[in-house]
């Protein structure tokens, strides 16, 4: 009679120790896809930073080579109708971002965005030029460059998922050919 009832017994119990081993891969596997998912969030953010920061310092490269876009923004004066608007603090024009045209191709799903921006009234000021004797003015003209990267699906508030925003100031010195 014994050997009856310890039948029924040993199923029981192999049934639960299976339901346990299930349920603890179950919660393993939940958890990793968990890490994969933060893993792939991680990546895709750095990826946004590093689009930003490569745009960055190639409007920085071209800075010495090509000056059009940085001359075209001391230009770009926000009016409203025919009227430039002056800010009140420092009684100068308002200067609105220049867009230019991003260096490099991006992942399909990586927007940028890079501006350069004149940041105000030159300075003027006096240098050496090649011997001590012989002086000439120099002028600083301050500038900021601006790069803004976007991916990942759209939020409700319609901004993307991954975002970078980074600026760097910079003033170009040039000689006025004046003494």
């Amino acid at each position: 009679m014994t050997y009856q009832r310890s039948k029924g017994a040993a199923l029981i119990v192999s049934l639960i120790l299976l339901t346990a081993v299930t349920t603890v891969a179950i919660v393993s596997m939940e958890q990793s896809s968990t890490q994969v998912r933060i893993v792939s969030s991680s990546q895709q953010s750095e990826n946004v930073f590093q689009a930003s920061m490569s745009e960055l310092e190639a409007k920085i490269d071209l800075a010495f080579e090509d000056t059009l876009p940085f001359a075209q923004s001391r230009f770009n004066v926000q009016t409203e109708g025919d009227i430039a608007v002056i800010d009140e603090a420092t009684q100068t024009a308002n200067f609105m971002p220049f867009a230019m045209t991003p260096e490099d191709n991006y992942d399909d799903n990586i927007d940028v965005a890079i501006s350069v921006q004149f940041d105000g009234q030159h300075t003027m000021g006096t240098g050496n030029a090649l011997n001590e004797g012989n002086s000439m003015g120099i002028q600083e003209v301050p500038f900021i460059l601006r790069a803004a990267s976007r991916a990942g699906r759209a939020l409700a508030n319609g901004r993307r998922a991954f975002s970078s925003d980074q600026a760097i100031k910079f003033t170009y010195r040039a000689s006025t050919g004046q003494q």
